[in-house]
């Protein structure tokens, strides 16, 4: 699959090192309404059903993840401030889930629809051969300006972008640019960056949770 890189034009006068192209999961979204989780698309590719985890030969020091998990924090608010939306405030009261989408290659799952959580979307995001900062944020620009159709399946790298009007398309762009759900709702962000082992090469992969909620949250 080709990855063409957008950036608004302030990011385009930035001279950038080339990094090795994303492989962007599935989008799932969920909104809990009366109870009920109501859950988007959910279709990967077999790049990543491929994908394994067990021996990453590349490790990222605790300090490193640290700094990697804020950097990728402070640019999805950076994205959205752009849009003129709200910002989120950072969190790691999902680690667990958003732990588990890093170990296996996929969407986190959603947290637990409890404590006045309104909505939620998860994305997930890899880069073969790379493990810095470059690369983490080439996946959260992914996100936002490479998500939709590019002509065809074979250029699309969105797999739920199975054609130009399809649902799946601009899915994970509309996580990160989501506006709040219900009047009062307050947007919280948990991320996490890792190194991984994909298709047997070494790897750096980010994986975020977007959770609205109505209650206060300790972060």
């Amino acid at each position: 699959m080709k990855f063409a890189r957008f950036f608004p034009a302030a990011e385009a006068l930035k001279p950038r090192a080339p990094v090795p192209r994303p492989y962007l999961g599935k989008v799932a979204v969920g909104a809990v309404l009366a109870g009920a989780m109501l859950l988007g698309s959910g279709i990967e590719t077999a790049d990543v059903a491929s994908a394994s985890t067990i021996h990453p030969r590349v490790a990222l020091r605790p300090a490193q993840i640290t700094a990697l998990d804020g950097l990728v924090a402070d640019r999805l608010n950076v994205i959205r401030a752009s849009f003129g939306l709200a910002t989120g405030q950072a969190t790691t009261a999902y680690s667990i889930e958003v732990t588990k989408a890093v170990m296996s290659n996929e969407d986190p799952p959603f947290a637990p629809a409890t404590g006045g959580v309104v909505a939620e979307g998860s994305l997930w995001g890899v880069v073969p051969g790379a493990s810095g900062s470059s690369a983490a944020l080439e996946i959260v620009n992914g996100w936002v300006y490479h998500d939709g159709w590019e002509g065809s399946v074979q250029a699309t790298w969105n797999a739920d972008c199975t054609s130009a009007h399809a649902a799946g398309c601009d899915g994970h762009r509309r996580n990160v640019l989501t506006t709040p759900p219900t009047p009062g709702a307050k947007l919280y962000i948990d991320v996490t960056t890792s190194s991984v082992s994909f298709d047997g090469s070494p790897a750096l992969a980010v994986a975020a949770l977007f959770v609205w909620k109505t209650g206060s949250m300790t972060p």
